[in-house]
């Protein structure tokens, strides 16, 4: 029911305003004249708008939501008799995306005031998750657009207004019917021209102290956003009332309606609606308009403590995109609160693309998170933990001799290990470099600069010699992992696997095993080695050590009672992902040592 009607016979279903609500009435039309009759619907009466008539005008679908009831999908039988029109025997015909039901939602309810002329202000509010009675919680004001627009008892979570995600920080959320909003009335949606701001921050003050009142919130506690009109509003709150929130986010509002008139594009219809004129109109015997720079935030920035974050569509001509960056120019030229700028590249006054509109929320929050409920960020912001500076960064940590990893021992490169199990075992961190393995055969040839990448394609006899060699140098108790060891390793290995140094890497996707013959051709036509330097991959944790390339490089040799075999994959090795642990069938073979630790 888009557009407000069905027609049904020779009479007529309409969606009326009702304030917070939608009310279904039926007109039957007698001769030249309408009767009125309401349509009631039960539980649901109030929250539900038709979606569909069939061509027989004997069966319709229906949509029944709140503001914390998801959309639900109806069908009845569309009944008419002497007493009129009314829906009967529902059902619900389809359940849009089931996952809903496990996921928690916030409590909401539809509630009124007194405003501005002491007229009632209708809004809805959304309850903290886990809320207590008895408890005073922040409050978020969610000030929606338009001015002509409406916040009704209807689901309406989105990008902009995301009500379950602050409910589910703990705080209330109120949004305000201010006096400009649709459906209570043409009188109400004109009242504010030539009283721009003033009716509609009174309403949502006096919002806020209904709610103190109440003790639901604490006025010490308190954020306020909006988008578009109600990022307006929002800027005014804090140029008015500077001590009165700690965070604010405005998402395409304006700051400044001496320049907004020549550049929205309905800024001459808009402008001259709610300011009563051009700014250059000699209104109240001036030679200008005066409401232009009296209403314009820009010319009292000065007195902004609020910290404030700014969005903007670089291509928005509803409320021009210089707008964004006069606002924040003025906030970090005063510099008086904490202020920040997000500009989205190529979108309009609503941010189109899905990736953009994360960003908004996840900006929003944590910019909530530090200053209304005060937890600054911990980490620097543009770090992650899984990008390639993450891995150097903790490779950094590990010992290192001119540029070679490992710990020097009596002028010997030697493997450095980390302690998996307390009192009993550790694991070097790396595997085996063909530079430590020098140190052991000063015969072994490499290139210089693969001294890092793992000892590939040697014996499993050389690699039981390097460890009596290790441990009759140091007097500690090096040796190869053992059969139980080794399976442990493998299991842990076959789920790192894929985003280590296997196929999948050089293929750059997930290979299949129908892939991974034609994949092997092209392999051949490479010359060099395939093997990158130890460490290149983040390291996983095992027990209580974090060790690197258990996953790829080359395989690892282990100690079994009847001679050689090896745990782990190669660079060259195919690993199912959904297929068992099997074996590597590569010849890049290092190994790895383990150190049994002495008993305290």
């Amino acid at each position: 029911m888009g557009r407000g009607f069905e027609v049904v016979g020779n009479d007529v279903i309409v969606s009326l305003a009702n304030g917070p609500t939608l009310r279904l009435q039926f007109y039957l039309k007698n001769g030249l004249t309408w009767t009125a009759q309401a349509l009631p619907m039960g539980t649901m009466d109030e929250r539900v708008n038709l979606a569909h008539i069939s061509e027989d005008q004997k069966q319709a679908v229906f949509v029944y939501s709140t503001a914390s009831v998801p959309p639900q999908y109806w069908h009845a039988n569309l009944l008419r008799d002497r007493k009129g029109l009314r829906l009967e025997k529902t059902t619900e015909l389809i359940k849009l995306n089931p996952h809903w039901d496990d996921k928690p939602k916030a409590k909401s309810e539809i509630v009124r005031w007194k405003g501005a002329n002491d007229d009632e202000i209708t809004g809805i509010l959304y309850y903290p998750l886990d809320h207590q009675a008895g408890r005073a919680y922040p409050l978020m004001v969610a000030i929606h657009g338009g001015p002509a627009a409406v916040d009704l008892d209807q689901w309406s979570d989105r990008w902009t207004y995301y009500h379950q995600l602050l409910a589910q920080r703990g705080m209330f959320i109120l949004k305000p019917n201010y006096h400009g909003s649709s459906n209570h009335g043409q009188a109400f949606v004109e009242s504010i021209k030539k009283k721009y701001y003033d009716q509609e921050m009174e309403d949502i003050l006096k919002g806020i102290d209904y709610l103190a009142n109440k003790g639901l919130i604490s006025k010490d506690s308190l954020a306020v956003m909006g988008w578009s009109n109600g990022a307006i509003l929002t800027t005014m709150l804090t140029v008015r009332y500077p001590a009165l929130f700690k965070a604010a986010g405005a998402g395409a509002g304006d700051v400044n309606w001496t320049s907004d008139y020549g550049t929205c594009q309905f800024g001459v219809i808009f402008d001259q609606s709610y300011f009563g004129g051009a700014p250059w109109d000699d209104v109240n015997g001036k030679f200008y308009n005066e409401a232009y720079i009296t209403k314009s935030p820009l010319f009292e920035l000065e007195k902004v403590k609020t910290p404030t974050i700014i969005f903007h569509g670089s291509e928005d001509r509803a409320v021009p995109r210089d707008q964004g960056w006069e606002y924040y120019r003025a906030l970090q030229q005063v510099g008086q609160a904490p202020v920040r700028f997000l500009w989205f590249p190529g979108q309009p006054h609503g941010l189109q693309k899905l990736s953009h509109q994360r960003r908004k929320i996840t900006e929003e929050m944590a910019w909530f998170e530090q200053y209304l409920f005060g937890n600054a960020p911990k980490e620097n912001e543009a770090f992650k933990e899984s990008s390639p500076l993450a891995v150097l960064l903790q490779k950094e940590k590990h010992a290192h001799q001119n540029g070679l990893w490992g710990q020097i021992y009596q002028g010997l490169l030697i493997p450095e290990v980390a302690v998996i199990k307390a009192d009993s075992l550790a694991i070097g961190i790396f595997e085996v470099t063909n530079a430590q393995f020098a140190a052991f055969q000063p015969s072994y040839a490499y290139s210089p600069i693969a001294a890092n990448h793992p000892v590939a394609s040697i014996t499993f006899a050389q690699a039981q010699a390097y460890a009596t060699w290790l441990s009759e140098k140091t007097g500690e108790a090096y040796r190869l992992p053992n059969v139980q060891e080794a399976e442990a390793l493998h299991k842990k290995a076959q789920v790192v696997a894929p985003r280590e140094n296997t196929l999948a890497h050089w293929a750059g996707f997930a290979l299949t095993p129908r892939e991974v013959p034609l994949f092997r051709q092209k392999l051949n036509e490479i010359k060099t080695s395939l093997l990158s330097p130890a460490g290149t991959f983040g390291a996983v944790a095992l027990g209580k050590a974090k060790i690197y390339d258990l996953g790829g490089n080359v395989a690892e040799y282990y100690q079994k009672a009847d001679g050689e075999a090896w745990y782990g994959f190669a660079a060259d090795d195919f690993v199912d992902e959904n297929g068992a642990a099997t074996p590597s069938t590569s010849k890049l073979k290092g190994f790895r040592i383990v150190k049994a630790l002495k008993a305290k």
